[in-house]
């Protein structure tokens, strides 16, 4: 796993990347960004891996909940990453 100093380096990094997206986006947006299908980022938002808040029937992302999410250990350990997920790891 990251140490302390790898990890807020590394979300530099995603934050750096990310600041062309909007603060808040519904789940196929997070899914196109992540090269993830909507049905994965559904099931991260229900297991409360991704944090999500429910509008008008919908759930809205924020850009920091999902860098937050791919900085996390948890992120780390996921075995079948999609190739977005892999090239910012290798980066």
């Amino acid at each position: 796993m990251l140490t302390s100093d790898e990890r807020a380096m590394f979300i530099h990094l995603l934050e750096k990347r990310m600041e062309i997206y909007p603060d808040a986006m519904d789940i196929n947006r997070v899914a196109k960004i992540t090269g993830y299908s909507r049905t994965t980022i559904l099931r991260r938002v229900q297991n409360g891996d991704i944090f999500a808040v429910m509008m008008n029937d919908e759930y809205v992302i924020s850009k920091e909940g999902v860098i937050e999410f791919f900085a996390s250990d948890k992120a780390f350990r996921i075995y079948d990453r999609s190739e977005e997920h892999t090239s910012e790891l290798q980066s």
